[in-house]
């Protein structure tokens, strides 16, 4: 290993970053797919599952509901504030 680094510090730079290219992509290749096999790849989803899943994945109704509540939480702290309700 030494020694092929050893030659690839001979080589002219644009060699070195290509083989610096390749080595990092191949590296993130392998943490990719290392990464892709930790998923849980059920795809069975029966009925009562698809709508319990369906009920919980509804981000427009988080957001809506967190943006209320942000506005009902100042308009109390603004009614502490200047002492209006």
């Amino acid at each position: 290993m030494f020694n092929y680094l050893e030659q690839l510090r001979k080589k002219p730079l644009a060699y070195r970053k290509r083989v610096l290219l390749f080595t990092t992509a191949v590296i993130t290749g392998v943490i990719f797919i290392v990464w892709l096999s930790t998923f849980d790849l059920n795809l069975k989803v029966s009925d009562a599952d698809s709508a319990a899943l369906a009920k919980q994945l509804r981000p427009i109704d988080e957001v809506k509901t967190n943006i209320v509540s942000f506005i009902d939480s100042v308009k109390k702290i603004s009614a502490d504030i200047f002492g209006y309700k």
